[in-house]
């Protein structure tokens, strides 16, 4: 139904033809973000499993090789890395068994065989006993930023949902912020002990985003720490705006502090009524240094009429002002 094949050195491409049309799209590890730098390369062999399509992505001379496995529309997952740069997998063969695990062969490019076991009992090695686990294990997290990139932010404690930690299964937290995010400067924020829930403070201030890797260790080859859930609690400051009440005496009669006529009432409103509808931009001048030379937004006015002169056609009263930082 489908043909899949390398193509330009750094992806792989997926065929669909029918009798209307034919459909050629990228569906490599090299979407999205893709690969980290070191681990970049072409895919050297296919391969199918029963829950996967794998694919050995050989990263030649300076880079890590790897074997990956797509078990969904959209997610790679890597399944085995070579130990260190410059073992090129170029060739892999799975091996199905009755009656024992079922085994990936993988060539080191060194001219050796690797193996991997597999569960043979569901596609879930956690549903699998007889599957046994490395001794430790990392995940590096996507950047944490709640949407905005720009605000500062208080992170204040990192919770793990997880099970089978004790004092000798354990995950350890460590972080980066800001600059150092995508360097190898990571802080030790500390380690989880206790399942089902265990929490650890941070208290991260004026820090714009986060990124977070579990390490996770166990004593046993058959009992792994399992992560469920990490929640991370924290707050975003939203940008900073003023606003400003005034109360305003205004009247046909009013005169200015150089005894001047001043504004008509009437005018005066319906500019302000004018400037609210429209958003319009309006420079605020003040005596008062905090309030001077800022650019606001006015709100519709309130008016509090005092009297009313119907034979002169004049009032007076009070006009409440609303006025918002822009």
């Amino acid at each position: 139904f489908f043909l899949y094949l390398s193509w330009g050195g750094f992806t792989i491409q997926q065929m669909q033809k029918n009798a209307s049309f034919v459909n050629l799209i990228s569906i490599g590890p090299e979407r999205g973000e893709g690969l980290p730098e070191d681990r970049r390369g072409a895919c050297s062999w296919l391969g199918t499993h029963p829950n996967a399509l794998l694919a050995a992505i050989d990263g030649k001379a300076s880079n890590y090789s790897s074997v990956m496995a797509r078990t969904d529309p959209t997610g790679w997952h890597e399944m085995f890395r070579a130990p260190v740069p410059g073992w090129r997998i170029r060739n892999f063969h799975w091996q199905d068994n009755a009656d024992r695990q079922p085994i990936l062969w993988i060539d080191n490019g060194k001219g050796g065989l690797l193996y991997q076991e597999w569960p043979s009992q569901a596609f879930n090695p956690l549903r699998d006993s007889s599957v046994k686990y490395q001794h430790e294990s990392s995940l590096t997290m996507a950047d944490i930023d709640m949407g905005n990139p720009r605000l500062s932010k208080f992170f204040k404690e990192v919770t793990l949902i997880s099970e089978n930690l004790t004092e000798d299964i354990e995950v350890a937290l460590d972080y980066q912020a800001d600059g150092d995010i995508g360097s190898t400067t990571w802080v030790r924020a500390g380690t989880f002990y206790v399942s089902p829930e265990d929490t650890i403070p941070l208290n991260i201030g004026e820090v714009n985003k986060l990124r977070l890797r579990l390490r996770m260790l166990t004593d046993s080859a058959t009992k792994p720490p399992i992560v469920r859930a990490v929640i991370v609690e924290g707050f975003a400051r939203t940008p900073l705006k003023y606003q400003w009440n005034l109360r305003i005496k205004v009247s046909d009669t009013q005169r200015s502090s150089k005894g001047t006529r001043d504004h008509d009432s009437d005018e005066l409103t319906a500019w302000l009524k004018n400037a609210a509808r429209k958003a319009k931009r309006i420079r605020m001048r003040a005596i008062w240094e905090e309030m001077d030379d800022v650019f606001v937004i006015v709100e519709p006015p309130t008016i509090l009429r005092d009297f009313t002169n119907s034979f002169r056609s004049f009032w007076g009263g009070t006009q409440v002002i609303t006025l918002r930082e822009a």
